[in-house]
């Protein structure tokens, strides 16, 4: 079971990699596209036409993978005094029951996506001609690494667990 515990150690390392790679890539060209827009603006009085949508593809990508990140390290924003006064098994059930409701909200949310991205993938926006479903896909992989965040945490603490009860 420890080689387990290594191989999905393994897996959700790479994947923290590459999601923290993406999201430092695109904030730092999001930077570039607006600095170049305001100088375009400003110093050479001549918009560019293209600079504003792609910003706002690259901010939505990056607030939603963002997102997946912060969940990654549990510091969404949430109301937990009265969580924190219940005893250690009390929490665990909450926190369990937290994840059963996220998935809930998940799975909902996965199935009016195909029909969403599917109507959006045949509009196209008007400067850079790329389908809107670009930016519904943002939604859709959040989803997915949140979901691949919430499995991690189960195995590793399904494992932690029995590895107490000396079953490992």
């Amino acid at each position: 079971m420890n080689e387990f515990r290594k191989f999905v150690y393994t897996i959700k390392h790479y994947l923290d990699l590459v999601v923290n790679s993406v999201v430092i890539i695109l904030m730092a060209g999001l930077i570039a596209v607006v600095f170049i827009q305001v100088i375009s603006r400003y110093v050479f009085n001549s918009p560019t036409v293209w600079s504003e949508e792609l910003a706002r593809y690259m901010s939505i990508w990056v607030v939603f993978l963002a997102s997946a990140i912060v969940f990654r390290c549990d510091k969404h924003l949430s109301v937990d005094f009265i969580v924190s006064a219940f005893p250690s098994k009390l929490k665990l059930a909450a926190s369990i029951f937290k994840y059963i409701v996220i998935v809930i909200f998940f799975i909902i949310m996965l199935s009016v996506a195909p029909e969403i991205i599917s109507i959006t993938f045949r509009q196209t926006s008007p400067t850079l001609r790329l389908p809107i479903a670009v930016m519904y896909l943002a939604f859709v992989v959040l989803i997915v690494l949140m979901s691949l965040e919430i499995i991690f945490r189960i195995i590793l603490l399904n494992y932690s667990a029995s590895k107490e009860r000396g079953d490992v």
